[in-house]
């Protein structure tokens, strides 16, 4: 039998420059020259004379998808998958979200909770062997020791109110842009306060509370899709000096100059950049942009992983992952969820007498008075002592922004009629019924701004009904 012919391949010898004929297992590895050089971004050999300008050409070919944004952009992108995600995004509402998870209003597991101690109570609650019993899809009803209100939706509202108030003390520093993880926490996070209030946003946002719409836009993207998506949109600001002196560099020979100062080459060399400092190209500025906020970043990753594990409640997370631009309004400081006069307004829906009854004109009055007294409090937003539009509607709602997902009804207003001669009541509430009820001698402006400060300011939870 005849054996099979072994296979050969050619090779050029850059000594001799002539062609060689070798068995397979018989091939020596070629020698390079000493004269070559390996390139440090492919690792392949070059003449010492060539490898210079080959390397900064592999550079940029290696980051030629990178963008670099314009004076008017505030964030960066790329052409990664992360971008195209945005743009094939399905839009969805916030109450399509929570219509399509599995929530269990139905059901309700009770947690007694005390007013001022929202949070840490809201933590001892969900550790607790009570809570491992019950399941998970169950609606939360909140009892607050001392009050005697009922939770309809008005209470929970409230708790919800304040336990995300308490969070943001107590967990978060605030920043230009949002707030952030307080890093210094370790004992918090070691102790799952992070994880809960995680947890506690995703029931807020699920069981009509507050959007905490504080954070860093930054810490959300991280949340719903990991480091690629935050490295996609670069924030401006950062406590990094570097980073920002970098962030503002617009031309090739300003970064040129930066990266061949003392401090650019301390830079480079930390991030391992392996092209050539003076031969930098603007598209590299990406790149070590990124490298910089990789580094930045590293010490918060745990505490919002933490915060992300939190937000699994009811399968929110998921819902983040697949809908992260309609969801990140829920998330990132802006005024989308303040109160404007003109939304209460609207809200307002008075319970007036027919029309040929006596008190139909003094309700029309009062009910102006309360107009005029609600527009004030949102104009004068800021001035010192002031009463604010938020107030006024934690007082009625629950809630001192605007809940994730609307609130359920209008605001009743109605019109006490039978009050004493020279009698000073306040206006009282009901968040469950959403409504306010006032005094009909309570005609001015000025007489309904009173009431309603002392109202507000010393009603003491559900004690106010």
């Amino acid at each position: 039998m005849h054996q099979p012919v072994e296979k050969r391949i050619t090779w050029v010898d850059s000594k001799h420059q002539r062609k060689k004929l070798f068995p397979y297992r018989l091939v020596p590895r070629p020698k390079h020259s000493r004269r070559e050089v390996r390139c440090p971004v492919c690792k392949k050999f070059f003449a010492s004379s060539d490898v210079e300008e080959h390397a900064i050409q592999c550079a940029d070919e290696k980051f030629a998808n990178t963008v670099v944004c314009d004076d008017d952009e505030s964030t960066s992108c790329s052409d990664g998958e992360d971008i195209g995600m945005e743009d094939t995004e399905v839009t969805i509402t916030i109450k399509d979200v929570i219509s399509s998870l599995a929530i269990d209003f139905k059901s309700e597991t009770s947690i007694r909770i005390r007013r001022g101690n929202c949070f840490n109570d809201f933590v001892e609650k969900m550790s607790s062997p009570f809570m491992k019993r019950q399941s998970k899809n169950n609606a939360l009803r909140i009892i607050f020791y001392g009050e005697h209100g009922v939770d309809q939706g008005g209470v929970r509202r409230d708790f919800f109110t304040e336990a995300i108030q308490e969070i943001k003390d107590q967990l978060f520093v605030s920043k230009e842009d949002g707030m952030l993880p307080n890093i210094e926490l370790y004992d918090d996070l070691a102790n799952g306060l992070f994880r809960n209030a995680g947890k506690l946003f995703a029931y807020s946002i699920c069981e009509n509370g507050p959007a905490p719409n504080f954070l860093s836009p930054w810490v959300y993207d991280y949340i719903a899709g990991g480091l690629g998506m935050v490295l996609n949109r670069l924030p401006e600001k950062i406590e990094d000096k570097t980073y920002q002196k970098i962030y503002k560099i617009r031309t090739e020979q300003e970064l040129k100059d930066f990266c061949t100062s003392d401090e650019g080459i301390d830079v480079l060399s930390e991030i391992k950049y392996r092209s050539v400092p003076s031969s930098i190209k603007l598209k590299s500025k990406e790149f070590i942009l990124r490298s910089l906020f990789a580094k930045w970043l590293n010490p918060y990753v745990p505490f919002i992983q933490e915060i992300a594990i939190g937000l699994e409640q009811y399968g929110f997370l998921q819902k983040i992952k697949e809908h992260p631009q309609s969801l990140k309004t829920l998330f990132c400081l802006h005024t989308d969820f303040d109160w404007t006069f003109d939304e209460v307004f609207e809200l307002l829906e008075p319970d007036f007498s027919p029309e040929n009854n006596t008190y139909r004109y003094k309700e029309i009055n009062t009910f102006k008075a309360l107009s005029d007294a609600l527009s004030d409090c949102y104009d004068l937003k800021g001035e010192e002592n002031a009463l604010t539009l938020s107030e006024v509607m934690k007082f009625i709602t629950g809630c001192s922004s605007k809940p994730a997902s609307g609130l359920p009804g209008k605001i009743t207003v109605i019109f006490e009629k039978y009050c004493p001669e020279n009698c000073r009541c306040k206006p009282t509430t009901s968040s469950c019924d959403i409504q306010i009820e006032v005094a009909l001698h309570y005609t001015t402006k000025r007489d309904m701004m009173i009431a309603l400060t002392d109202a507000c300011r010393e009603s003491k939870g559900m004690l106010r009904y």
